[in-house]
């Protein structure tokens, strides 16, 4: 069950909220929020793994063939490899 959260907002964050919701992209505020709360858990898991990634890398040494659509594909949670 969600609770109230009371938030104060900079006029340019209030304005570009109540604009997402009048072209009909989201159905209010809360649903506009909770997107972005969505977007920068997304970002901060990916920033994590990342530097996991790297620290094994540095930790293994020497160098390694990169697939760059691979790991783009896994950084987004898909294996595009299948369909090819």
């Amino acid at each position: 069950m969600s609770e109230p959260v009371t938030v104060s907002l900079a006029d340019h964050w209030r304005v570009y909220l109540d604009g997402l919701v009048r072209s009909g992209r989201f159905g209010s505020t809360d649903d506009a929020i909770e997107s972005s709360l969505r977007l920068l858990e997304a970002t901060e898991h990916a920033e994590d793994r990342l530097a996991r990634l790297l620290e094994e890398g540095e930790a293994e040494g020497g160098f390694k063939e990169w697939d760059r659509d691979a790991f783009l594909a896994e950084m987004h949670g898909r294996d595009d490899r299948k369909a090819a």
